[in-house]
């Protein structure tokens, strides 16, 4: 029995049957010889040892039946594996023992192999798409980060000659007239390049931007502005242009098509005076992350020549100003016996006449922007000679005698010190002390700073190079001084020749529209004030003091 107990078909079965469970088999197999009926309890187990396990039926007969292994001769200094015999052989080592390691290594090795599964299945999953929620909610998708595509090739223009667009033979005219061609075919070739322009704004930028609701339809038209109605009256200058030049490739006259012309330039007097709104605007939407992502890919496509979208906006403007320049250049190479000699002189005095008118315009829209972006402080800031200016003659920073930053804006008729501010990304300017009317202004240009007080950063600052760059000003109704400091002095003496002037002129309209007889009747009219510790001379136009009073 301890033969059977010890052979490796009983050992297996018995160590499997106690693995699994079955105590009673294993027991069975220890006392009793294998009979029949062991037999059947065997075959049983290992039909449901391969129905519940994946073992293969080739492995587990392969480990059941004992393998014949042939016995080599090892060297004493070597190590079997079978029989985990560290310790070098020994001669007197009896076989028995050997073999008992053999058999025992043996069993432990066909158990752990049957309890190994023989294959492994692996399975695949797919992740199916996200669906929206049940109340019918997409997530929002995320925008991809701009990333700087590679240089691309810029759509450059090439500029050619008259010279090079007509047939050697026609260079036999004289050199005067030859460059009056050029000139004429620069006008020609300018408005091919404008109205290329014009349409490509709309193009590349008004209709995607639409489409894409970066900005409302409102938001689009106050920034475009009538820039798609400048195209058909390009376009018909160009066609005008193109049909008075003869088989040679000159043109004669010019003058009567564009004294037709002209009254057309009048739309610009709208465009351009939309433009500050319009840059106002554009400075403000540039914080969304979107718009600014747009704005930057356009600039790096090969369309925009490195011209970002104010660039294209203000060609308008620019088209208008270079016109005169272009009809002198023409003037110049015609000859006095010319019948467009006449005519272009008429052209260039009804295109600065125009210019002027926009400009005016502008200056109106320039300073009704900087009023509504004025803020208050104080009720008693508000003062009526805001409302009723009509132009800005002159603005930019200055700095205090403590080093803080202001934006001084001069109107024409009151000055107002105010300081930067930033609002719902929206820039701003918020009034420091009470506006100073013209009428009461005094200048005081403080090159020398003896009698010069305030902190003691000033005091540390005096007879330095920063004192020359100083002024004051103030009013002779409430005596309130402003020390200002100008970048240089070049800086400073353009504020104090642009205060002077603008002094200048409000007193001058003051006479004219106010008589010296009803200014006693007029009881709101402010006088200066004798009681000052300034010197104030009576005077209807004041003028610049150097330095000559101390004021307080």
């Amino acid at each position: 029995m301890a033969e059977k107990e010890n052979s490796p078909d009983v050992g297996v079965v018995k160590d499997v049957a106690t693995e699994v469970g079955d105590s009673e088999l294993a027991a069975n197999i220890c006392v009793a010889p294998p009979t029949p009926k062991l037999k059947r309890s065997t075959s049983r187990l290992l039909r449901r040892i391969t129905s519940t396990t994946s073992f293969d039926m080739n492995v587990l007969t392969s480990t059941l039946r004992p393998r014949k292994r042939k016995r080599k001769d090892v060297d004493e200094d070597s190590m079997s594996v079978h029989s985990l015999n560290i310790a070098p052989h020994s001669q007197h080592e009896l076989p028995s023992e050997k073999k008992s390691k053999r058999r025992s290594m043996a069993k432990m090795s066909s158990f752990v192999n049957m309890l190994s599964p023989a294959t492994t299945k692996r399975t695949f999953s797919f992740k199916a798409p996200s669906t929206p929620a049940a109340g019918g909610h997409t997530p929002q998708r995320q925008i991809t980060p701009y990333k700087k595509p590679k240089p691309a090739s810029i759509d450059r223009r090439t500029s050619k000659l008259w010279s090079d667009t007509v047939d050697q033979a026609a260079l036999s005219f004289s050199s005067n007239e030859i460059k009056r061609q050029e000139a004429i075919h620069e006008l020609v070739q300018g408005e091919v390049d404008l109205i290329e322009d014009l349409r490509s704004v709309h193009k590349h930028y008004y209709y995607p931007m639409k489409k894409l609701k970066l900005m409302t339809e409102k938001e689009l038209d106050s920034i475009f502005g009538i820039v798609e109605r400048l195209v058909p009256f390009h376009e018909d200058l160009l066609s005008n242009l193109k049909a008075l030049r003869k088989a040679d490739g000159t043109i004669d006259g010019i003058g009567e098509t564009l004294s037709k012309w002209v009254p057309n330039l009048r739309h610009y007097e709208t465009y351009c005076a939309n433009q500050v709104f319009a840059k106002g605007l554009l400075d403000t939407k540039k914080t969304d992350k979107k718009v600014d992502d747009f704005l930057t890919r356009c600039l790096e496509s090969p369309f925009s020549r490195k011209l970002d979208l104010w660039n294209f906006l203000d060609l308008p403007r620019s088209r208008l100003v270079k016109y005169p320049i272009l009809l002198k250049q023409i003037y110049k190479y015609t000859e006095d016996n010319h019948p467009d000699k006449e005519a272009i002189t008429e052209l260039i005095e009804r295109v600065e006449a125009v210019i002027k008118d926009v400009d005016v315009k502008m200056g109106e829209s320039v300073c009704k922007y900087t009023i509504q972006s004025l803020q208050y402080l104080y009720d008693t800031q508000k003062s009526l000679h805001i409302e009723q200016s009509k132009s800005v003659l002159c603005s930019g920073q200055l700095k205090n005698d403590r080093g803080t930053k202001l934006h001084v804006v001069l109107f024409d008729k009151v000055m107002v010190v105010t300081r930067t501010a930033t609002r719902n990304n929206k820039l701003s300017y918020q009034i420091v002390k009470d506006p100073i009317p013209l009428s009461e202004l005094e200048l005081i240009d403080l090159s020398e700073t003896e009698n010069k007080k305030g902190s003691f950063k000033s005091k540390v600052l005096r007879h330095t190079s920063h004192d020359k760059c100083a002024f004051r000003v103030f009013s002779r109704a409430n005596g309130h001084p402003h020390t200002l400091y100008a970048r240089d002095e070049h800086d400073k003496r353009q504020w104090l020749s642009c205060i002077q002037n603008a002094v200048s002129q409000s007193a001058s309209l003051m006479d004219k529209t106010q008589p010296i007889e009803s200014v006693a009747d007029n009881s709101e009219t402010i006088l200066p004030d004798s009681s000052n510790n300034v010197e104030t001379c009576l005077e209807i136009e004041p003028t610049i003091t150097r330095k000559q009073e101390t004021v307080v």
